[in-house]
């Protein structure tokens, strides 16, 4: 969802649903307002942080992710720092995190000049992928030791082990024998590799 089109009603239902899932990906693009206004967002980082501050009030081990775009035109160096900030703030689960590149048909391309060197944007985009892939891991740590329902759908690369999701959209590995693929059993998150949470099946 785009910040400014959220509605607090869509919480509301997710929370009042345990079938829906407790997942929400609303894109921030930049921790600038000023970035955000020539973006033409339609939201301040303020009315964006109002938004997550409400999901994780009233949904439990909800996970939220997001999009975020370095090198817009225009965008020095207190901007990005102030997107790495609300990064490090907010503490989102995940970011699909790209560098700015001119696109066809966009109000940037037609009245805003690229200005930011490739090779800065290439820098900028590096260190915000470390900032995030740490808060990631950290995010994901929160589960270890937490019981979860797991819907197989898949075998995973290793010798009995299939792959599964949590109400949370978190991938989970479990070693097991039996074929469980379309099946909902209750797993204990023992440890994390990478993006996957690594569970045990509760008897």
């Amino acid at each position: 969802s785009n910040p400014r089109k959220f509605r607090k009603e869509v919480v509301k239902v997710v929370k009042a649903y345990p079938q829906i899932e407790r997942y929400f990906h609303i894109p921030i693009q930049s921790g600038s307002n000023k970035i955000l206004s020539l973006m033409r967002r339609g939201y301040t980082v303020k009315e964006y942080m109002e938004i997550i501050d409400l999901i994780r009030e009233e949904i439990e081990d909800v996970v939220i992710t997001t999009d975020i775009l370095v090198g817009f035109p225009n965008e020095d160096i207190k901007d990005f720092e102030e997107t790495l900030k609300i990064l490090e703030k907010i503490r989102l689960d995940d970011a699909y995190m790209f560098a700015y590149s001119e696109r066809d048909f966009t109000y940037a391309k037609k009245y805003l000049k690229d200005n930011i060197p490739y090779n800065e944007k290439k820098e900028r985009l590096r260190t915000l992928i470390e900032l995030q892939t740490e808060i990631s891991k950290k995010q994901r740590e929160r589960f270890i030791g937490k019981e979860k329902d797991i819907l197989f759908f898949k075998k995973g690369k290793k010798e009995q082990q299939l792959l599964g999701k949590t109400i949370e959209n978190l991938v989970v590995a479990v070693k097991t024998k039996e074929n469980l693929i379309g099946n909902i059993k209750k797993a204990k998150i023992v440890s994390t590799n990478g993006k996957t949470l690594i569970g045990e099946l509760v008897e």
